[in-house]
């Protein structure tokens, strides 16, 4: 399992900050190839945090994460944003899921689970924190802090 956790803004359009990346390009900005869990990671944070639509090549791809968010949260609406949320994390593993189906994925690159640990709002700094487990085929436990 690997522990996943994007920050980002309450009622903002895309995530912040620059972890999103982390795996695929170096500190000189120059891109690499990665392969195994961490190719598996960055393949889970790309489909959450892809809007279905925005995609030119896959317009169905996109967890729907961030529109998830959107809206201001209030004492009434967090457990919709809650609700909304993990059907974003659950949208996000079937299709990831669909598009391994006939691969030959290394094991540490194919998905079996998604789920959502943790989605918390902060009023003061008006930010979620979603943490996801992530189970990937090799079955190895595997921490990550984004």
């Amino acid at each position: 399992m690997i522990s996943l956790q994007v920050l980002f803004p309450d009622n903002r359009d895309k995530p912040s900050g620059s972890k999103l990346t982390r795996g695929l390009f170096n500190s000189m900005g120059n891109s690499r190839v990665i392969s195994g869990v961490r190719a598996l990671e960055q393949n889970v944070i790309k489909v959450l945090l892809t809007e279905p639509g925005t995609d030119t090549f896959s317009p169905t791809l996109g967890g729907g994460l961030p529109a998830a968010t959107k809206k201001p949260a209030t004492e009434d609406t967090l457990q919709t944003r809650r609700a909304n949320i993990a059907q974003a994390i659950l949208n996000a593993e079937e299709q990831i899921l669909q598009s391994q189906a006939g691969l030959n994925l290394p094991l540490s690159e194919q998905l079996v689970r998604l789920d959502m640990e943790q989605a918390d709002f902060s009023r003061e700094t008006q930010t979620w924190t979603v943490r996801i487990r992530m189970l990937a085929g090799d079955k190895n436990v595997h921490k990550v802090l984004l």
